[in-house]
């Protein structure tokens, strides 16, 4: 929670903010619903495009686009954040084909312009959502974190890029990846449902 005095803002809620990039979406909705049980401020940063206001109960909801290094900075920094989660941008493979530039734009550029906010106010920590489709065609089943990544649609693609950024990323002042807590690399495969308090919706809606 924040307070104005003279015009600066004073964060008065003492817990560990972390921000959620896509919080007011499906997966970004229940992983703020999560941060708040486990004693964290989850700090919703989306642009509404696809996710949901009514979603964000949790913690305050802070509309953006992540790609913008200004408003991300401010926010890293107003509150304090220890550690981001990226669930912002687009995974429909489908429309990825037809449409590879917003893909690349959004997922890729925006994101490596997220990596530059954090990297300026020395926020360290990030967990990156990924997918199984960086692989493309698996070579066995079951397949292996460890398998090569040849993707082959632009979502893909997109995704894998800003992997092997964060995982070459060095240097004093960069986002750490050294140590084995300074990134997480995830996946989901088509997660739907609801909590088992509370509201819930399917990939789709």
């Amino acid at each position: 929670m924040h307070h104005m005095i003279n015009g600066k803002h004073l964060r008065v809620d003492t817990r560990p903010a972390v921000l959620v990039t896509g919080g007011a979406g499906y997966i970004g909705s229940h992983t703020c619903k999560a941060l708040a049980e486990a004693g964290y401020l989850p700090l919703a940063y989306d642009n509404l495009e696809h996710g949901h206001r009514w979603a964000v109960r949790w913690g305050p909801l802070i509309e953006g686009d992540f790609g913008d290094i200004a408003s991300v900075r401010r926010v890293l920094v107003d509150y304090e954040v220890s550690a981001v989660i990226h669930f912002g941008g687009y995974c429909y493979v489908g429309e990825s084909m037809m449409h590879p530039g917003k893909y690349f734009h959004n997922n890729t550029s925006n994101t490596l312009a997220l990596l530059e906010a954090m990297r300026s106010v020395e926020v360290m920590k990030i967990v990156f959502s990924s997918t199984c489709a960086t692989y493309g065609m698996p070579a066995r089943l079951p397949m292996s974190e460890d398998d090569p990544q040849s993707p082959i649609n632009p979502y893909g693609e997109s995704k894998l890029v800003v992997r092997l950024r964060i995982a070459t990323v060095r240097g004093k002042r960069g986002v750490s990846v050294r140590s084995p807590r300074g990134h997480v690399i995830r996946r989901s495969a088509d997660p739907a449902g609801k909590r088992l308090h509370g509201r819930g919706r399917s990939p789709q809606g």
